[in-house]
């Protein structure tokens, strides 16, 4: 199982097997940091049990826009609610700058099924996350994703 992250008051996730990215795919949006640390460990044991899931966490980074904001307080704890969480439970851990986000478009996400609605669309940002790091790092089926996103013209 593959989670990612986006993570800030309300966090976004998107998780699949990767070996299925089209039949399993998933996303979600909690607010709140604590409820969103109790929502990674429900999303990756209840699709898998028995295997380890391999979480993708954007870096959230302190800038002078964010500081304004109590993002950088829930983002912060967020993060490291989670990484204490995979380092007990043994999950393999990684983050994520947050601009590589933006190669996954809209529309890449809609050709594949993979963009759902959200109030803050922070499931979306998920959903990015999730599809630029298969394909950077060769994970599962990312080849028959980037045809799909060819073919489609996206």
């Amino acid at each position: 199982m593959l989670v990612a992250i986006d993570p800030g008051v309300t966090t976004g996730f998107a998780w699949c097997d990767p070996t299925d990215p089209l039949g399993t795919f998933n996303s979600a949006e909690v607010s709140g940091w604590m409820n969103a640390a109790k929502e990674l460990q429900s999303i990756a044991i209840q699709n898998d049990p028995t295997y380890p899931a391999h979480i993708v966490c954007e870096r959230f980074d302190i800038t002078m826009q964010t500081i304004r904001t109590h993002a950088p307080k829930a983002s912060l704890w967020l993060e490291g609610a989670i990484q204490l969480q995979c380092e007990t439970l043994g999950w393999p851990f990684e983050f994520q700058d947050k601009h590589k986000r933006k190669w996954a478009t809209r529309p890449k996400l809609e050709v594949l099924g993979w963009l759902f609605e959200t109030k803050d669309d922070h499931a979306a940002d998920a959903s990015a996350h999730l599809l630029v790091y298969m394909i950077d790092n060769h994970i599962g089926e990312y080849q028959s994703l980037l045809e799909i996103i060819a073919e489609a013209g996206a």
